[in-house]
């Protein structure tokens, strides 16, 4: 099995490294790189794909994306891998100076294009003979390293990797199945027959067939032309006769004088019409103005009684204003005298207030000396027992730390015991067993590698091994066990393990780890227990030193309280809770004297202020209705001395008279308008006798020019000989329509054909394929339950099978499509490992769509993988992945280093 282990990478003048660095860290198993964005991960992985597979002349723009952007310093690129164990080391050099070198394991090297096409045979790949490397040409690498972006676009796998893959698939017994090349030949011999007939895919018509289709639309056309001429003559001929008919029509029975005379008595009946419409419209106006005149006196009438009527009650309102003014200012003077009474009686009772709240505030201090006092001989007790308590727990944390069985040695210790039993099960189940069944002289004779064996012996054998049978002879037993010398080793490494960890820890035994590891938990839940015992007196204490020092400050407080005197004004009653009482009481019945009495004082203000406005606004009121008054009066007195009351009502008379005169001469215009008839009336009878006779000569003069027409097209029609030209194109039609059946049958016959071959191939694709899948099986039942990846014969996804039914690869989301493409490059790692083909799954900025628990599913993956071959991440999201690989976990870092040596 090769197996390949990349160890080492340092770049130098490669892009934005300026200065030599490493990636320090590499190794076999997961290795993870977590660095911020432009940290340079790309670069890495572009540095990978320049070392192992570009060559070292690359020129041109190919070279010229290595260097980097500061100066032109050639770009170097150093890379160390073991292949099945053995270190090997490549070092390159691009763009200036260069140069290719290949150490082997044994200490040589090989330098230049020998290098590469060493390196090449190494891991199977091709170069490009000239140009930078192309996709196709690397083969599985282009699956197996992921560049950024890679994992979110549909997997492209090229025709080496997939040959690639099906050599791996063939090697594991199923390369017969497809039929091989002469499997694939028949399905490409009948499309390429197919091919002459119809294009491959949409299957359009193609070659012969495609002109005889061709043919045949044409002679079909020809024919429907033909046999449309037909009809249009025999149509043409019927217009022909029917234009005639209806020409003799319209000349029959028409007198074109009695139409013109009629014509000119509506013309005439038009014009008087016309002029008695406008006397009516005049008389019309001259009703309208006598209407307006009448209206306009009635309204002078009304607005001088409005006026009499609005000066009366603006006498009333002005005797009104005088009286509420008179009261206005006897109420102001009531709420002054209110007001002032108000005040001295809130003086007082501010007073009275006062001094009961200071007697309220002398009692108060008296009890908070005595509530404090109590307060802190309370919190002096709680620090005490918190101090001795937490002085317990340190007492038995410091006891524990001399105990070395943790839990997770102990558990550790478990793993290590478990593999050693691992270890030996397997060294016995690939043993072969040797049972002895000796009589007393048998054992004494037979020997097993010149030792003697007990008469029932049971011997377990790996290697080779004699067994002398006396006089007999001897047997030569050599047992067929794989890595015979490696289930060895793995049993002496992990007994030693074992040992080892033992010894660490002070213990001769599991058992006696379990004891130490017991005790040391009593010892831990007991110091728990007093730490808790510690946090529940003081929360907020940080250790034994602070609760010390509170406990010093609070014993302090408690001594100063107990030595400051009481205020030797003000004695102390016994019974404080009945002074209190006795204070508050009367504080509360001064104080709701206090507020009565500002509100009385407040009601009175506002009494007054509200008398005041009262008193500002009857003034002005009397003001305004004295003025108002005053103006009516004397617009009333200029308007009768404008026009008399008595010449307002002969004016309404003159206009109803002059307006009943106007009605009456509008009535008799009107009545003699209506027997003449409207000017519309009559223009639309003129109309349409006018346009009766326009359209009769017009429908005269077409008949005569459709005739006309008519008879040249009949001329011209029967001049093309329709009724050959229909033979000829029926017979050309019935010729083409035989070729074209023969072969649409074997056009037909072909693609049925084709179908049975397509679904024989696709049933031996899925059997082809089933290696595949079976690996992929387990790595999408733990990401999506019950569901299987269907892969095409490109070996690239193409669609899901849930329980719900079969989903296109395309329609899934973008975050599944992801992590199915991830899988299926893990599966392809399997079987290339699995045929001892050297792989390494490198994935730069992948899952970049997982939710949480779609993420953890993927590690899994990667975790499995990487006891098969080593997996390199790189990412930028580090808190996401820290959790990647676990105790294997490989991390990463970029770190300056020393220049690199050809």
């Amino acid at each position: 099995m090769s197996r390949l282990i990349l160890t080492d990478l340092v770049v130098e003048s490669f892009r934005k490294f300026d200065r030599p660095h490493r990636l320090e860290g590499l190794g076999p198993g997961l290795n993870l790189l977590a660095a911020p964005n432009e940290a340079g991960k790309s670069t890495l992985k572009l540095a990978l794909d320049a070392a192992l597979f570009q060559r070292h002349r690359l020129s041109g723009a190919g070279a010229n994306q290595y260097v980097n952007q500061w100066h032109e310093a050639p770009p170097a690129v150093r890379v160390a891998f073991e292949l099945d164990g053995a270190g090997y080391g490549l070092a390159k050099r691009f763009y200036k100076q260069q140069k290719a070198v290949l150490h082997r394991p044994d200490g040589t090297s090989v330098e230049g294009d020998a290098a590469e096409r060493e390196l090449q045979t190494l891991l199977g790949f091709q170069a490009p003979e000239r140009g930078g490397m192309r996709p196709e040409l690397l083969g599985v690498w282009g699956l197996l390293w992921a560049s950024q972006g890679d994992t979110i676009q549909p997997l492209a796998v090229s025709e080496t990797a997939r040959d690639s893959l099906a050599e791996c698939l063939a090697a594991s017994g199923v390369a017969a199945v497809t039929g091989g090349r002469r499997g694939s030949a028949v399905p490409a011999r009948v499309r390429e027959a197919l091919a002459a007939y119809v294009t491959p895919g949409r299957a359009q018509p193609t070659g012969r067939y495609r002109q005889l289709l061709a043919d045949q639309a044409e002679y079909a056309d020809a024919l429907a032309a033909a046999e449309q001429v037909q009809r249009e003559l025999a149509d043409q001929t019927e217009d022909l006769l029917a234009a005639r008919r209806d020409l003799a029509a319209e000349q029959r029975g028409t007198d074109e004088a009695a139409e013109a005379e009629a014509i000119r008595a509506l013309r005439a009946r038009l014009t008087e019409a016309q002029q008695l419409a406008g006397q009516v419209e005049t008389a019309s106006l001259a009703v309208s103005l006598a209407g307006q005149e009448a209206a306009a006196a009635d309204e002078a009438a009304k607005r001088r009684q409005e006026a009499i009527a609005g000066v009366k009650g603006l006498a009333q309102a002005l005797q009104t204003a005088t009286k509420g003014a008179e009261q206005a200012t006897a109420d102001l003077a009531a709420a002054a005298t209110a007001l002032a009474t108000a005040e001295d009686e809130a003086t007082t009772a501010a007073a009275a207030a006062k001094a009961a709240k200071a007697t309220v505030d002398r009692v108060a201090r008296q009890r908070s000396l005595r509530e404090r006092h109590a307060t802190l001989s309370r919190e002096t007790e709680r620090l005490q027992q918190a101090l001795e308590a937490a002085r317990k727990s340190q007492t038995l944390h410091q006891q524990a730390e001399a105990l070395l069985c943790t839990p997770a040695r102990v558990k550790r210790l478990r793993e290590l015991a478990g593999k050693q039993a691992t270890a030996a099960a397997a060294r016995e189940a690939a043993a072969t067993a040797l049972r002895f069944h000796l009589t007393a002289e048998g054992a004494d004779t037979v020997r097993l590698e010149g030792a003697a064996l007990a008469s029932d012996a049971v011997v377990d054998l790996l290697q080779p091994a004699r067994l002398d049978l006396g006089a007999l002879g001897h047997v030569e037993i050599a047992p067929r066990v794989r890595d015979a010398d490696a289930l060895e080793r793995d049993l002496r490494q992990a007994q030693s393990d074992l040992d080892e960890a033992l010894h660490a820890l002070g213990v001769a035994s599991l058992a006696e780890a379990d004891e130490q590891a017991e005790r040391l938990a009593g010892l831990l839940a007991e110091a728990k227990s007093a730490a808790e015992r510690a946090k529940t007196l003081v929360p907020d204490a940080a250790g034994v030193a602070d609760l010390a020092g509170r406990l010093q400050l609070a014993e302090a407080d408690l001594q100063a309280l107990s030595a400051a005197p009481d205020a030797a004004e003000d004695p102390v009653p016994e019974d404080l809770d009945a002074a209190e009482d006795e204070a508050k009481a009367e504080a509360i019945q001064a104080d709701a004297l206090h507020q009565a009495a500002q509100q009385r004082l407040g009601d009175a203000r506002q009494a007054h202020a509200l008398a005041k406005q009262a008193d500002q606004h009857a003034t002005k009121g009397l003001r305004d209705a004295r003025a108002t008054h005053a103006a009516a009066s004397q617009a009333l007195e200029a308007a009768r001395t404008a026009a008399s009351d008595g010449s307002l009502a002969e004016r309404i008379v003159a206009a109803a008279q002059k307006q009943t005169g106007a009605q009456a001469a509008l009535a008799a215009l009107e009545a003699s308008a209506e027997e003449l008839g409207t000017p519309q009336r009559v223009q639309a009878q003129l109309d349409r006798a006018e346009t009766a006779r326009t359209n009769r000569r017009d429908r005269i003069v077409k008949l005569g020019l459709s005739i006309a027409r008519l008879e040249e097209q009949v001329r011209a029609a029967s001049a093309k000989g329709p009724d050959e030209a229909v033979a000829e194109a029926r017979d050309g039609l019935e010729r083409v329509a035989t070729e074209t059946a023969r072969i649409e049958r074997d056009k037909d016959a072909l693609q049925l054909l084709d179908r049975v071959l397509t679904e024989a191939a696709r049933e031996a694709e899925a059997r082809y394929l089933a290696p595949l899948t079976r690996q992929l099986r387990p790595y999408i039942g733990d990401l999506l339950g019950q569901a299987e990846l269907e892969l095409n014969a490109q070996f690239s996804p193409a669609g899901l099978s849930r329980t719900a039914g079969q989903e296109a690869f395309a329609q899934l989301s973008a975050g599944t499509q992801e992590q199915l493409s991830i899988l299926t490059r893990l599966a392809f790692a399997d079987v290339l490992a699995a045929q001892g083909r050297p792989a390494v799954l490198l994935l730069d900025d992948a899952l970049l769509f997982c939710d949480d628990v779609r993420l953890e599913s993927m590690f899994d993956a990667l975790e499995q993988a990487v006891e098969r071959f080593q997996v390199i991440v790189f990412t930028c999201h580090a808190r996401a992945f820290d959790g990647l690989g676990g105790r294997a976990q490989r991390r990463l870092s970029i770190e300056p280093t020393d220049a690199i040596a050809f």
